[in-house]
């Protein structure tokens, strides 16, 4: 009986952790995406597991970067805005004959990617 409830309570757990994940997954990408940020791809820095961006609509560079398991994105001028914790692994990888930049991270041990249609800045 005590084996039974520990199993739920580790399952409970696991699937908040997940739900939180995955929100945390729609929230970055929704900055990615993001109209009013309307992001060109400047380079990617795999050294230092760093994406830089540059957004036409803020005519400003944008850095993120993976830091003590966080991404942060932050700008030159002031400081950062932690997008996604508990992140183990990342990599930015652009096309450019598609024109676009994979992004793929791993949080608590799950994978999570998508691709991104970007032009590069000019």
């Amino acid at each position: 009986m005590i084996i039974f409830s520990t199993l739920q309570i580790v399952w409970k757990i696991n699937a908040n952790e997940t739900k939180n994940d995955r929100l945390q997954w729609e929230q970055f990408r929704s900055v990615i995406e993001s109209s009013n940020l309307d992001f060109k791809y400047v380079r990617v820095d795999n050294e230092n597991d760093e994406l830089i961006l540059y957004s036409d609509a803020m005519d400003d560079f944008y850095e993120l970067d993976l830091y003590k398991q966080q991404i942060r994105m932050r700008r030159k001028i002031d400081g950062y805005m932690p997008l996604l914790y508990n992140v183990q692994k990342v990599e930015w990888r652009y096309d450019e004959n598609r024109k676009s930049i994979f992004i793929s991270i791993r949080i608590h041990g799950r994978e999570y990617s998508e691709e991104y249609i970007m032009d590069r800045k000019k």
